[in-house]
């Protein structure tokens, strides 16, 4: 036995095709991983940004025309809360506007806002018919 027959014993099961095919086995593992890794990481995205979608309000602006007051628009606000602080405002971002948040609401998501004719903005409810027609009555 000599040199030649020791170096054949040790490359004799050797052979490039089944390295090749561990290499593609091993990346093909890998590609799983990653794209089940991106499955995960994409629905916990978007649950995470289900849980930080704001409630949007509805803001109900009144303008005062010969002493009766007619709606003249509608806009969506978003409830955000000042970093640091239990303050709370609205942000109207279609008219890059911020608000005080209103203590008056004709719902839990919808406020009515006038401006007086000095330009002060007030916050209203609307009275019961039926409550004032029995005063007046």
């Amino acid at each position: 036995m000599g040199i030649q027959d020791s170096f054949s014993d040790l490359f004799g099961s050797f052979s490039i095709e089944t390295i090749i095919d561990k290499v593609y086995f091993y990346i093909g593992i890998l590609f799983i991983c990653i794209l089940i890794g991106a499955i995960a990481f994409g629905i916990y995205f978007l649950k995470l940004r289900k849980q930080k979608k704001s409630e949007t309000y509805k803001i109900g602006w009144w303008d005062e025309t010969n002493y009766n007051l007619v709606p003249t628009r509608m806009d969506d606000a978003e409830e955000i809360v000042i970093p640091g602080t239990s303050l709370r405002v609205f942000y109207v971002k279609a008219r890059d506007l911020w608000l005080p948040r209103f203590t008056k609401g004709i719902t839990k998501d919808l406020f009515y806002v006038t401006l007086t004719p000095n330009r002060r903005m007030v916050n209203f409810i609307l009275k019961s018919l039926s409550q004032t027609l029995r005063k007046q009555i």
